[in-house]
């Protein structure tokens, strides 16, 4: 006798599939999980059916939706492949289904096709039933980026000639999408996740980039090389450099010549301010600026000198004190004294 158990709120398909498109040029990817016949038609002529899921994202978002939990899908493994018939396994993946990720979303549909063949035909391919339960969940069962890392470290050619062979298992279809502008292609799968994320870093290495986590926030992003780009983006890189500047402030905040360099670089600094807050003319204000270059070049070339004994603390103290007279001959000559304009 068949065997009956109540159905998850998951909708039937015969063909479910996956479409992952990737616009290089705009950094975006789009995703989409319907019926194939109902994405197909969706791609070409913008009319929704039964599309499940439709998201234009950043690039990259696709791997980040790639988060391992590997008890976690072991224990869906196990339950799936040990429990037919219980309401535990249609639970579990009804709960996987409502997830907002897409990723897990499709891997629930997978889930329960497996399964609901499975009980069709009981005991009829048990050895590859846990097979295909194992490679749809294999992505969320371990750290893939990681392994990306280490493939490009390793391979940074062609990183995807260390992928194992479960990613080339499974065939991929493509479809073209044809308008003036240009032709989109778009890559579908309709078991597992498996080939669209081969697919995905073939076309991140044609591009020249690679994965990589910004020292600075942490976030995963593209670098143009392996290892040698560490910093994501000017706002972190912006960051570093406070850092790095608040480092080495720290390390010389007590040696001699560090202490008088600032001191020395502020003065001027309060001297110019001052000339600018009372609307000094341009050409005098360029005169009093290009020496303040001046000063912080030759500043920076005496303080190495010191560092490097070629140079005493006390010569590099006259030297200072030679030039703050010319900054204040400079602000005499254009009416100002030491307390501000005269």
């Amino acid at each position: 006798m068949k065997k009956h158990i109540d159905m998850p709120n998951i909708p039937h398909m015969d063909n479910a599939v996956m479409a992952v498109n990737v616009d290089f040029k705009k950094k975006k990817e789009h995703i989409i999980i319907g019926e194939f016949e109902d994405v197909n038609h969706y791609i070409r002529t913008g009319q929704k059916f039964e599309i499940i899921f439709d998201q234009t994202r950043p690039i990259a978002s696709f791997f980040l939706d790639i988060s391992p939990d590997a008890e976690f899908f072991s224990t869906v493994k196990a339950i799936l492949c040990s429990n037919l018939y219980k309401r535990d396994c249609a639970n579990i993946i009804e709960n996987l289904y409502a997830e907002e990720n897409p990723l897990i979303k499709f891997t629930a549909i997978n889930l329960w096709q497996e399964y609901m063949r499975e009980m069709e035909c009981p005991k009829k391919d048990a050895n590859g039933f846990v097979d295909r339960i194992e490679e749809i969940t294999l992505p969320f069962r371990y750290n893939l980026m990681d392994a990306v890392l280490k493939w490009q470290r390793i391979s940074p050619l062609n990183p995807l000639c260390d992928m194992p062979y479960e990613y080339f298992k499974y065939p991929l279809q493509t479809l073209f999408i044809a308008d003036t502008a240009k032709t989109k292609e778009y890559a579908l799968s309709n078991n597992t996740i498996l080939p669209l994320i081969l697919y995905y870093l073939k076309i991140i290495y044609e591009n020249k980039k690679y994965f990589g986590y910004c020292k600075v926030c942490g976030r995963l992003f593209l670098a143009p090389d392996v290892n040698k780009t560490v910093i994501c983006s000017d706002k972190c890189r912006k960051k570093q450099q406070k850092i790095n500047k608040q480092k080495y402030d720290d390390a010389t905040r007590d040696v001699d010549y560090e202490r008088a360099y600032r001191n020395e670089k502020m003065y001027w600094y309060n001297r110019i301010q001052k000339a600018k807050k009372h609307n000094l003319d341009e050409a005098s204000l360029t005169e009093i600026t290009k020496a303040y270059d001046e000063f912080k070049r030759a500043a920076n070339k005496k303080k190495r000198q010191v560092k490097e004994g070629l140079l005493n603390v006390t010569a590099f103290a006259v030297w200072y004190l030679d030039k703050r007279c010319e900054i204040d001959d400079l602000m005499q000559k254009y009416g100002f004294d030491k307390r501000g304009k005269e």
